[in-house]
């Protein structure tokens, strides 16, 4: 047996619907994600004998096309579950351990409170990824109905994002307040106050 071993689809079939039963605000998030954002990658199709790194777009799906073909997969297929966002900019004091992807990959770490840990990462950046675009990730009418949430979800949906956005927010305020100390940004500031008053 390996020393390791990867999450097989029986077993990552079973802790999604654990976190749809007892974590159903993570289950709809991570079911209503992009798959640029989060997927579940197959690294071998043994029934094609092809590495997934072969056919990347034939072996990452969403959690909603892993369940449509669930009953297909190979006994022997393992699974890696995926958490990604691409920050344009890296803060240095970040850099070290800035890393785009995060995954769980064996059958040790495939666990609710793994996939918690997990989704936190992701949060902290993705929530400041939205908010440099301008589109705060926060649960519109529009989100809940398209990721599906239940009023049973918002509560603890609101605390998780709410904290992420503000740790954010805080974040961004203070960049944007050490930009302004610069002397060209200062100075073209008082230009532009100067015209505006003419």
């Amino acid at each position: 047996m390996k020393q390791n071993p990867r999450i097989d689809s029986k077993l990552l079939s079973k802790l999604l619907r654990e976190l749809e039963i007892k974590s159903h605000y993570i289950y709809a998030l991570i079911s209503g994600l992009p798959k640029a954002h989060f997927y579940l990658y197959r690294f071998f199709d043994h029934a094609g004998k092809v590495e997934g790194c072969e056919n990347p777009a034939q072996n990452t799906f969403s959690v909603g096309e892993f369940f449509e073909r669930c009953d297909t997969f190979h006994p022997e297929d393992d699974f890696g579950i995926y958490f990604a966002v691409r920050l344009d900019r890296i803060d240095s004091r970040r850099a070290e351990d800035y890393t785009d992807r995060i995954c769980i990959e064996t059958r040790r770490d495939a666990t609710i409170g793994q996939v918690h840990e997990y989704l936190s990462i992701f949060l902290e950046s993705y929530c400041e990824k939205c908010l440099r675009e301008n589109r705060p990730f926060v649960p519109t009418s529009a989100m809940v109905e398209r990721f599906g949430f239940t009023t049973d979800d918002l509560e603890p949906l609101l605390k998780l994002l709410n904290r992420y956005n503000e740790t954010a927010r805080k974040m961004l305020r203070a960049e944007y307040a050490a930009l302004k100390k610069l002397d060209f940004i200062r100075l073209e500031e008082q230009e532009r106050q100067r015209a505006m008053n003419l």
